[in-house]
């Protein structure tokens, strides 16, 4: 089994005040990891922290930065304050770790949702053996993973994920042979104004987390005023 280890900084804006260190992301990787390890890793750690990505045998181990645990909150609240101003059910599944040995596979979201899917599981555990993955998951990538998670996803069955990295919101739709491509919209939320989602988040940490929510919250009822 072979480990690389790395701590990373991203480069940011000349104009972001945010100090070095909150963008910094620290990660382990092994090589050669069998599934049996990584599922005992799983049950001494739990869902959460730290996060695991699993792809054949690839495991990857990564400590989120204070920066990163902000922009995955706020597209969280974003997408729960449109949901509910929109009467849109959903079941939020967080950071729930996806695993499935058949496919060698297995990660923590960022933020995930079942929308479309919300009624077959709705209040009970599931078991995705028998149950679909999430509809929607959530990326926030402050820099290039050692493990690309949108091949995780693919294999876990996941259809949509929405990913920031480099300062870019993208929907990626999972296509017919398994693999992504990137949409101008969601296939989950159709009529979700992903522009204002990608302002709040290149926006911070200038705007503040809770105004920018409940700002974002005032223009969904201002519209479904008008409407």
């Amino acid at each position: 089994m072979t480990q690389t280890a790395s701590t990373v900084a991203p480069s940011i804006s000349p104009s972001s005040a945010t100090p070095a260190q909150e963008v910094v992301v620290r990660r382990v990787t092994f090589r050669g990891v069998p599934w049996s390890v990584y599922e005992q890793l799983l049950a001494i750690a739990g869902d959460g922290l730290p996060r695991m990505t699993y792809d054949r045998g690839t495991l990857e181990i990564e400590m989120p930065s204070k920066r990163h645990e902000a922009l995955k909150w706020i597209a969280g609240r974003f997408i729960e304050a449109y949901a509910e101003e929109s009467g849109i059910d959903y079941e939020p599944t967080g950071s729930t770790t996806w695993h499935r040995e058949p496919v060698e596979a297995g990660l923590e979201a960022d933020e995930s949702y079942y929308i479309q899917n919300h009624a077959r599981v709705h209040g009970r555990d599931v078991d995705l053996t028998i149950d679909p993955p999430p509809d929607l998951a959530v990326e926030i990538d402050l820099s290039p993973p050692d493990v690309e998670k949108a091949s995780v996803y693919a294999r876990l069955g996941v259809p949509e994920i929405w990913r920031w990295r480099d300062g870019k919101l993208s929907v990626l739709i999972r296509q017919g042979g398994g693999d992504y491509a990137e949409h101008p919209r969601s296939l989950a939320l159709p009529e979700f104004p992903l522009t204002e989602l990608a302002a709040a988040l290149a926006g911070y940490p200038q705007v503040e987390l809770a105004r920018a929510v409940a700002d974002f919250r005032r223009r969904l009822k201002g519209s479904s005023t008008q409407g």
